[in-house]
């Protein structure tokens, strides 16, 4: 089977003027006398080489066994590793490096401590294990210590494995590359084999020499798309490791946002902290030389997440803010030609075709929650004739409100809102109208983009040769475009977590000439980018816990002798400002939730055990006990011998 090569547009253009030239005649649907595609020379190998642009600069542990592939374009990319890979910020792991029982502890605890973990090549089974290696390492307790994952914590990671959100459901199997961390997932999609039906329309020109002929569609029929394999070279590796090292770059972004957030304006990306879930995938397009093959490579649709879950206690309702962001490269699936001009020849009664495209025809997004909400707000409206659109909503929120405890880790967090949280800007989107509408709790957004269908005619030296000329496509349609949408949904009397589920398409369409100048088809593929997206929405807290305390049961060598234990419980209250909490209010999921209480304990005890010499130096001895206390009851205790 032949092998698809990745080609640059202005290349192909080039190698297209050279065949008009020639006897060699391209038959985009076929012909009896097949006729071989002109193949590139690449002799500077551009398309085979790595080209390393960025570089992963923190801290990284590579559990990487293969020398090849996604494996190699990321250790090329890697400044500063070190083997200590609970100390890394970022860890690597291919499907066929032998993790060990200590090496899952490592990435855990590098997971716990905001470290990226990154999967490649992984299939269904695969993840599941690691899931429930994951799983069984931290739950389980360690020398008399309380296990690494809270309640919360087991939840978040059964979620991000269990709930489809790793599932490519483009070809039903896990993405090739996999990147998490407490601030957001990344999916990748290296390649797509799509077996599917493209459509064709014919058109008829009233009058084919008018610039503005009417053309009606005379004829469209289907056919199966016959797709061929794909060979990724070290560039093609190379660009994907890119996008990576740009998404880890986000990530550490985040992480300082957190420690210097700001606290002024209703904006709710200045508030709070969102739960980011990205997914890439390949941007399939029909072929403009053999429209039954497609073409893609590291042309990418990327979809964003950006979704903020909140409760009003004051209303006993959930509020869900989403933003969803799609970016189309549609320069890489581009061919040509650049103008009009050079659209179409017909010369001597020998037909040749030069094809226009591929071009972003239309963009559909269809968003939905599986639970009794209520769609608030929408943006962007319907709108045409405009360069750009608002895509700003907002709510009004009173009192006090809980937020998403993965996003914003701190148990004790919550905000007290004045007047409303608002998210989105204006968005340019020139050549584009949108169509909104609702179906039941529903939305959905249609976007299109017009045809270059005009045709004009003129003679050449002569009357030798006729020359047929032809609009080419708005910029957007074969430049980068970003669309997005923003929603706020609302659910009454709340209940655990939901699914929102996003669906996505690109539509890309080639426009072919066959029998010179009388005919114009245009091929397209409805479903070659549809994907799915299922998330499960990081519930808020809906719990404002006010009876918890932490306790010292036990004073060591000093227990008894109430002026020096009184000394210690203010040299507690001193030296351990942030984590000792006497008194303790925090926010939960519901009332019988323990895990934002224990966190917060957990917190303590790591502190107690980082400075176990300072406590010894300052006088301190003994067998010392901390309870962690609901009421009266005890819920957690920690000995520490110093």
């Amino acid at each position: 089977m032949k092998k698809l090569t990745f080609l640059l547009a202005a290349s192909l253009m080039t190698m297209a003027m050279a065949t008009s030239c020639n006897d060699d005649v391209v038959y985009p649907f076929g012909n009896d006398e097949q006729v071989e595609r002109n193949v590139i020379s690449d002799p500077q190998n551009q398309f085979q080489n790595d080209v390393i642009k960025s570089k992963f600069l923190i801290p990284a542990t590579a559990m990487l066994a293969d020398n090849d592939g996604i494996s190699q374009a990321i250790r090329s990319r890697i400044v500063n590793q070190i083997d200590e890979a609970e100390q890394a910020e970022i860890i690597f792991i291919d499907n066929n490096w032998k993790l060990s029982d200590q090496h899952v502890d490592a990435i855990l605890r590098s997971y716990l401590k905001g470290g990226i973990i990154v999967l490649c090549g992984k299939d269904k089974e695969g993840l599941i294990s690691f899931r429930d290696r994951l799983l069984n390492c931290g739950c389980t307790p360690q020398e008399g210590l309380p296990p690494l994952l809270t309640e919360n914590q087991v939840r978040t990671l059964n979620s991000i494995f269990n709930d489809g959100q790793m599932i490519n459901t483009r070809e039903d199997k896990a993405f090739d590359c996999i990147a998490f961390s407490l601030d957001g997932i990344y999916c990748i999609d290296f390649k797509y084999d799509f077996e599917g039906k493209a459509s064709e329309a014919e058109y008829a020109y009233s009058n084919p020499d008018k610039a503005d002929a009417e053309q009606q569609v005379v004829e469209s029929r289907s056919y199966v798309v016959n797709t061929e394999d794909v060979e990724l070279t070290p560039y093609n590796y190379g660009c994907l490791a890119e996008e990576l090292t740009d998404w880890t770059q986000e990530i550490q972004a985040k992480k300082e946002a957190r420690r210097i957030r700001l606290k002024s304006g209703n904006d709710i990306n200045d508030l709070l902290n969102a739960q980011h879930v990205r997914y890439t995938y390949n941007y399939a397009a029909p072929d403009p030389w053999h429209a039954t093959e497609l073409f893609y490579g590291t042309n990418r649709i990327t979809v964003d997440y950006y979704i903020h879950s909140l409760y009003s206690f004051q209303n006993n309702k959930d509020y869900y803010l989403v933003r969803q962001v799609m970016t189309i490269e549609n320069g890489v699936v581009f061919w040509g030609p650049e103008s009009k001009e050079n659209y179409l020849q017909n010369y001597d009664d020998k037909t040749w075709s030069y094809s226009y495209g591929a071009f972003m025809s239309d963009v559909t997004s269809e968003c939905s929650l599986n639970a009794n909400a209520q769609l608030l707000q929408v943006a962007p409206l319907t709108c045409q004739g405009s360069t750009s659109v608002s895509t700003s909503v907002s709510q009004s929120l009173n009192g006090n409100i809980g937020a998403s405890l993965s996003a914003n880790p701190g148990a004790t967090f919550g905000i007290n809102f004045g007047e409303s949280v608002s998210q989105g800007e204006s968005v340019s989107i020139p050549d584009l109208s949108v169509v909104f509408n609702k179906v039941d709790q529903t939305a959905t957004w249609a976007y299109n983009c017009p045809h270059p269908k005009n045709r004009s005619k003129s003679t050449g030296f002569l009357g030798m040769y006729e020359s047929y000329y032809h609009d080419i496509a708005k910029p957007i349609s074969v430049n980068t475009c970003v669309v997005e949408q923003n929603m706020i949904w609302e659910v009454d009397n709340p209940k655990g977590k939901y699914m929102f589920t996003g669906k996505t398409n690109v539509i890309p369409e080639v426009l072919l000439s066959k029998d010179g100048s009388k005919n114009d088809k245009y091929v397209r593929i409805d479903e070659l980018n549809l994907t799915k997206q299922s998330i499960y929405l990081d519930p808020p807290t809906r719990s404002y816990q006010t009876d918890w305390s932490m306790q010292v049961l036990k004073y060591g060598d000093i227990d008894g002798d109430m002026t020096k234990t009184a000394y210690f419980r203010e040299y507690l209250h001193t030296n351990f400002t942030n984590t000792w909490l006497p008194e303790m209010k925090v926010y939960d999921l519901s009332d019988s939730d323990t895990a934002s209480a224990r966190s917060v304990f957990g917190n303590f005890m790591d502190a107690l055990r980082n400075r176990r010499d300072e406590m010894r130096a300052t006088g301190f001895t003994g067998e010392f006990v901390f309870a962690l206390k609901r009421g009266d009851n005890i819920i957690s205790s920690y000995i520490i011998d110093l």
